[in-house]
This record gives C-alpha cells, structure tokens and sequence, in this order.
C-alpha cells in the first residue's frame, strides 16, 4: 500500500539547462509506521486478569503428599475432599444465611490451569500467595495429618478406617480464606464484632450489610446498625433486628409492635425476643408453633423465666450439649441452686469460661449461703456485671464503706446510678439520694427511684405520683408502691392483695420481702439463703419485731441469722437487745462481749453493756468492755472501769492507769477526781481527800471535784465544810448520781429541803427511779405527803425489798387519811424487816 506525504518540504517546477522542464517534489517527514496492537491487548488482558486474580479470595491447595503405599492418583482425590469438606457450618439464626459465598479452591497438584498456573508464577516472582499444604503419612496407628496454612500449623491422628478431613483450626481458617462473610459470622460467633467490621470493608449487598448491623449491634453503636437495618424493611432479619435495638434504647412499645409484626422472622428468634421482652405468653404460643425437637433450649429457658424451676431443670437436660450456649448454663445452675442441687448446679458452671466461671460460681456461693466468701471471691472480678452485683449485694447488707470504694469500677450509666441512689438512701440520707437521682436518664427508672425516696421521707403526694406514672409502663413496680401507700394508710388487706401481684424477679425480689414482712407475710421463704443473710434486711426483720413487742421472735429470728453468720457481730447486738428485753441478762451480756470482740460496739451499747455488767457485778466483763476505750470514756463509764478495777482487786493497774493519764494531762482535774474515788475504793479517805481538793483547786467550778469532796468530808465528820461545798456545786445542773451525793450531803446535816430541792432540779428525763423515790421520801419528811404518795405509786413494785420506803409510804397514806391503804403497806414493811 502505498504511503501518503503528510507534508511537502519542496514543490517547484525548474528548468534543466537543456531546457526541460522538471517538476521537482521532495518528501518532508514520512507518517509513522503502524505497529501490532496484538502484544499490547496480550499484555492488557494479562495485567487485567492478573490484578482481578490478585483480588479473588482463592484458596489454593498443595499436597498432600501421602507417605504410604497407595494407588496412584489418590492425592488429587483427597484434595477434592478437602475442598469439598469446606462449608460454612455457622448456626446462628441472628445471622443470614451465606448462599452468596464465593467458594473458589484449586488443587495445585490436580491438572494444569490458569489460576493455578497464575498463582504459581505470582508466587515464583515473591506475591503473597500461600497454599494450604496437606501432608498425610500412614503409620500402624493410623493416618497422621499435617497441615499449614500461613503461620498456623498442626497435627492429628485418626484412626486407619477414618476420612481424612481438614484439622478443625485449619479449616476454619480457609473457610475465612474463602469468603470474608464466612469469617465475618465466624468472628461475630466468636464475639469479635470489630474484627467482622474489619473483614467485612471488602463486601457488599444484603447479607453483608445485616451481618455488618449485627456487628454493630454488638458493638453498642445502635444508631449505625439501625440505618442498616432500614434498607431492608422486607426483610425479616432486619425486621427482628429493630425490634431488638428499640428495646435496648429504651422503646418498649415500639419494640414490641416491631416484633408482633415480624411474623416471617425466624420463630426462634422472635421466642427469645419476647422472653427478653417479659412477653412469656407470646413465648409459650410461638414456642407450639416449633416441631418438638426444635426450640430445646427455648422451652427451657421459658420454664425458667416461669420460674417452673424442676420443668427448666428436665428441659435443659435434653437439650444437645453443642446447643447449649453458656447463658444456658448459668440458668440451668440458677434452676438446680433454687433447688438447693448445689453440686450439680457446681459442676455445671466449671465448664463456662474462666471469666464467666468465676462470677456464676461465686454467685452460686452466695445463694447457699456462703455470703461473706462469694462477696470477697466477687470483688476482684473485672466484668462490670460482677461490678454492679457486689455494690448492690453490699448496699442491702449494710457494708456502705465497701461499696463505696467500687464505685469507681461500675459501668457508666442507669444502673450504676440507681445503686448510688439506693446507696444514700439505706444510709437515710433522702438530700443526696435526690441529687444523685438526677443522673438517672431512663424515664422509668427515674420515676421508680422517685418513688423509693418518697417512701424514705413518708411522702404520700409523692408517692402517689410516681404510683400513676408507674402504672402505665411498669406494673409490678406500681403495685409495690400502691402495697406501701395502703400500708401506710392502715389498709393492710389491700397492700398485701397489691403485693401478691408483685413477682420475686431480681430486680424486686428484696423490695418484695422487706415489705411483706412489714405486712406479716413470709416475704423471705422467696428468697435463697444468701439473700436472706444480707444485714439490711434481717436487721429490719429483727427491729420490726422489737418494736412491735415480739422479744422472742426477735432473738429467734437473730439467733437463726447468726447460725450462718456467727462472725457478723452487728447481729450479735440486735441479739443482745432481745434478750435484755425479755429479761435474760446473762444471755444479752454474752451477746454484747462478743461483739465487743469483733470491735464492733459502739459508744451507746458500750455503756448499755457496762451497765448491764455492772448490775449483774460481773465486774471482768466491765473492765473487758470499757479498758480498750479508755483514754475517751465519760465519766461514768470511767467510774465503772476504775470500779471494776477495784472490785478484782487490780489496784496496781488502776492507779497506774490514772498516773500514766495525769503524766499526759497535769491540768485536768477529772484525772484527780478519778484518782480521789480510787483511794476511796481502797479505804484511803485521806488520800482521797488531798486528790479532791486539788481537783477544786485546778478548776474551782469543777461540779465533780465538789461534790466528792463534800461528801468525803460529811463522810469524815466536817459537816460545815462539806455543806460550804455542796451548795456551791448546787448552783449548777447535776447529774443524777451526783445529785444523789449531794441529798447525802445535806440529808446528813439535818436539811431535808435542800436534799429534795437538789433532787428536784434534776431534769424530769434524766430522773431514775431511785431518784424519785429518795425524792418522795424527802417530800414525806417535808410534809409534801400528796405528792410523796403519787410518786411512790407510780415508781414502787413487788420487787423493791427496802423495808424503809414501804413504812415511808404508808406514812404519807396515813396522813392523807388512807389508813386501810397504809396498814397494807405496814405489813409489807414488817414482813421485809424479818
């Protein structure tokens, strides 16, 4: 062909000299020759189908390579097995099905192919291609597998008679090799969600984007997964799905006409929906619709929200071990530990995951009774549920200071918040309790913890309020407050037929039973052990029978806490009481010494205790009770230690108590004063006397130092000075004993009126018995007889044996003119002065 010029350098026409004309034309640059677009379109396709290559998620098989004696041509047939072996085998029915999987495997060692051909050259020239290798070598034993795949190899034996199959890990391992939505659901199975999120960037369509909300889901980021969700209205899947997010953010309603709409969902899932829900008939009526070997785990776990606890127990034992998951453990333990099978329900636990195991079985530990183990076994556990359960179980049983220091650890939200509000108000701070109710977001729980700070101040309005907005969103809370506010109106039938509407459900199992005891309901025989050993409530059960009279109870019922708390001594005192109410002194007094051990008295039941051993002079139990405590006890009850001291004979100890004291504080005269009734004690009325008058001497107005001084001198035979002192310690407000020294004093030196006017100053609270009756007995001898007559009628009882006020009061009966009265009282003096 010929070429075309595509420009002319020269086109003239000349003239030769002979004179011929000549056209003469020079060619400029020639056009460029045309080359072969064949090796380019080669090259092209090449590159094309190498990046598409590159791309495809292939797993290549080498091997294996069998170490026997076999026919020939068995490796590509095992290879194909291998292959052939590789189906996804998640069952979950959150998940969609994987019928879009890209299942592409070759056998490097089958016949030539392109891929395989491609895949060789890529990796001959360093990409990043690696086979899975299979080697199987034929000992007597058997077969024994090798196989590698990247950086994970491992070995097996199987019996001789046996497929070889692809060793578990390994072939979890290509299945996520084959298709990133297989690893994806594997990941999210495993519950790794971030790491299906990562896998699943290189895949689209439906089933990765409802396994992506599933992820998601998972993850808490319910807004994300909710988008997704919404592209697929039609699809049951995502139906079910927005149902579950609009429960978990906090749209019951919604949630629940979500699911009833959901009707081509899997009906497994929506059986476990509306259990979650506390829908259990839609549960039991889906339920029927399933076969009789479908739903095993279901049923059973149906039976144990119906707390039908043996039924649970029996379904679950026939559900296949691989279907049950570990929730389905724990609430199989749940049902044999409300059983009391606490060893099975034991053994049962051991097979969850060590986190897991750790919380269950210390839960379990508490249910039994074995409070204070489970509590210290729990509170090093890291999972915010195990968290949230100690601070609670800590709160009801009055350990304040413990769960405070585990505030820190609890999960940011509702709950957490809820446990501090509970917190304030077991300690009856109601202020702080409303303040940190604020933090609360959910509107129920909100008006639910409303409700309980209104109880706490008696707040009826308040009550009433929360009890209106609680009967539209959550019933069985609304009936406790209603049981509350009827009780509290004297209605008691009507708050016990509100409370029997009331379940026994974690969440309001205590609250139940505290109130139906205040009912006089069994309110505990709902609860397990455990729970009825937490101290709150067992306290209150004991307190509310102590104010009602019910002594015997009290004790009963304070003696059957300790038989599985004996080292819990906050009882021991509650115990202590019952019995000094109902008279048993000695009992209430070993009761009191042995929380004393525990270093658990408190300043009041100290005294109450000293006092107790006082009367019964069980005077080592004094000293046992008061010497830890005493740099800081009252005077009294220093009184009583120096006493007890005295009264077994330790006067060493006592005196050397006192100097050591007054080596700390030389200026204190109470140190002297105390120094003064010891050598009394010990018979040393002189030395007495110098420690009292260098108690006045330090503090002139010292009320005790007087008083002791007057009385020692009246003791001594100086009646003036001893009555100089005791109307100038007179002038101020006396104690009950010291304004019984001081009637001494001035009865002594003849001056009835000043003894009784001493006596009479007395505050009315503060004034004992024996106080009005050495008054009445100075108002007879003042000629006060009406008076003297009404306080010895009120104060006197059989069990006074001093002859001397018997005769006293039938003296002032007589001069009332009440002789028949008077004779009685005569002889009662006659017959106690024989």
């Amino acid at each position: 062909m010929k070429k075309e010029l595509t420009t002319t350098a020269l086109d003239a026409e000349l003239t030769l000299s002979d004179g011929t004309p000549v056209r003469l034309a020079l060619p400029g640059p020639s056009a460029p020759r045309r080359r072969a677009r064949w090796p380019w379109v080669v090259l092209a396709g090449v590159m094309g189908y190498v990046g598409w290559f590159s791309q495809q998620p292939w797993l290549f098989v080498q091997g294996p390579t069998i170490v026997a004696n076999h026919a020939p041509g068995l490796e590509p047939v095992i290879c194909q097995r291998v292959l052939e072996h590789l189906q996804p085998d998640i069952q979950e029915p959150w998940l969609p099905p994987l019928g879009e999987v890209q299942r592409t495997g070759r056998c490097m060692n089958d016949q030539l192919r392109l891929d395989t051909l491609t895949a060789q050259a890529l990796r001959f020239l360093g990409a990043p291609i690696q086979p899975l290798r299979l080697e199987a070598i034929q000992t007597q034993a058997g077969w024994q597998l090798q196989s590698q795949l990247g950086g994970l190899s491992q070995q097996a034996q199987i019996e001789p008679a046996d497929t070889i199959e692809l060793i578990t890990p390994l072939r979890q391992l290509a299945l996520d090799v084959l298709d990133p939505l297989i690893a994806a659901q594997r990941h999210i199975v495993r519950d790794e969600p971030d790491l299906a999120l990562s896998v699943l960037s290189r895949r689209e369509g439906p089933t990765a984007d409802l396994t992506r909300a599933h992820a998601l889901r998972q993850l808490g980021r319910y807004d994300e997964a909710w988008r997704l969700y919404e592209r697929y209205p039609q699809q049951p899947l995502a139906q079910v799905g927005m149902a579950d997010l609009a429960w978990l953010t906090d749209q019951p309603d919604v949630a629940r006409q979500l699911l009833i709409n959901a009707t081509h969902a899997p009906l497994e899932i929506r059986v476990e929906l509306a259990l979650k829900m506390n829908e259990p008939d839609w549960a039991d009526s889906w339920l029927a619709l399933l076969p009789e070997t479908q739903g095993l785990a279901l049923r059973a776990r149906l039976l144990h929200a119906q707390s039908q606890y043996l039924r649970a127990i029996q379904a679950y034992g026939q559900v296949p071990t691989e279907q049950l998951t570990d929730q389905d453990r724990i609430r199989w333990a749940e049902a044999l530990e409300r059983t009391g099978q606490y060893p099975r329900a034991e053994q049962l636990l051991a097979e969850l995951p060590e986190d897991q195991a750790a919380f269950a079985l210390a839960k379990l530990s508490f249910h039994r009774g074995q409070v204070d183990a489970a509590l210290s076994a729990m509170a090093p556990l890291q999972q915010p549920d195990a968290q949230l359960q100690l601070v609670e179980w800590l709160i009801w049983d009055g350990q304040y200071d413990k769960a405070k220091m585990h505030f820190h650890r609890l999960p940011i939200g509702d709950r957490a918040d809820h446990l501090k509000t509970l917190w304030h108000l077991h300690q009856g701070d109601a202020t702080a309790a409303r303040e940190q109710a604020q933090s609360i977001q959910d509107p129920i729980e909100k008006v639910w913890i409303q409700g309980l700070i209104a109880v706490a101040n008696e707040n009826r309005a308040m009550m009433r309020q929360a009890f209106d907005q609680l009967s539209q969103t959550d019933v069985e809370r609304a009936n406790w407050l209603g049981a509350v506010m009827n009780f509290k109106a004297g209605h008691t039938q009507a708050a016990q037929a509100s409370l029997s509407k009331v379940g026994s459900d974690k969440a309001m199992a205590l609250h139940r039973a505290w109130l139906a005891d205040q009912l006089g309901e069994r309110g505990v025989n709902r609860l397990s052990q455990g729970e009825q050993s937490l101290f709150f409530l067992a306290q209150e059960r004991v307190r509310l029978r102590m104010s009602a009279g019910r002594y015997d109870q009290a004790s009963t019922l304070a003696k059957a806490y300790l038989a599985l708390r004996d080292n819990d001594p906050r009882m021991a005192k509650w115990l202590a009481l019952s019995y000094q109410a109902q008279g048993f002194d000695q009992a209430a007094l070993d009761a009191y010494l042995q929380v004393a051990k525990a270093g658990r008295l408190d300043a009041n039941l100290t005294t109450e205790a000293a006092i107790l051993a006082e009367q019964l002079q069980a005077w080592p139990a004094v000293a046992e009770l008061l010497a830890p405590q005493a740099d800081s006890l009252a005077s009294q009850d220093l009184n009583r230690l120096l006493n007890a001291w005295v009264k077994q004979g330790q006067y060493e100890r006592a005196e050397e108590w006192i100097r050591t004291a007054i080596v700390k504080s030389r200026q204190d005269p109470t140190l002297y004063v105390r120094w003064g009734q010891l050598l009394l004690g010990s018979g040393d009325s002189t030395g007495a006397l110098s420690k009292f008058r260098q108690a006045v001497k330090l503090n002139p107005g010292s009320v005790e130092g007087l008083i002791y001084l007057a009385k020692t001198l009246a003791d001594n035979g100086q009646a003036q000075d001893a009555l100089d002192f005791a109307r100038q310690a007179s002038q101020q407000s006396l104690r009950p004993d010291l304004a019984l020294l001081a009637a001494d004093v001035f009865e002594a030196a003849g001056q009835s009126s000043y003894a009784a006017n001493v006596l009479d100053t007395v505050p009315q609270s503060l004034q004992t018995d024996a106080i009005k009756l050495r008054l009445a007995r100075l108002q007879v001898a003042e000629g006060m007889n009406y008076s003297a007559s009404k306080t010895f009628e009120a104060v006197m009882n059989d069990e006074i044996q001093d002859a001397g006020l018997w005769r006293t009061w039938g003296d002032a009966l007589a001069a009332l003119g009440k002789t028949t009265e008077a004779l009685e009282k005569y002889k009662i003096a006659v017959r106690l002065s024989r």
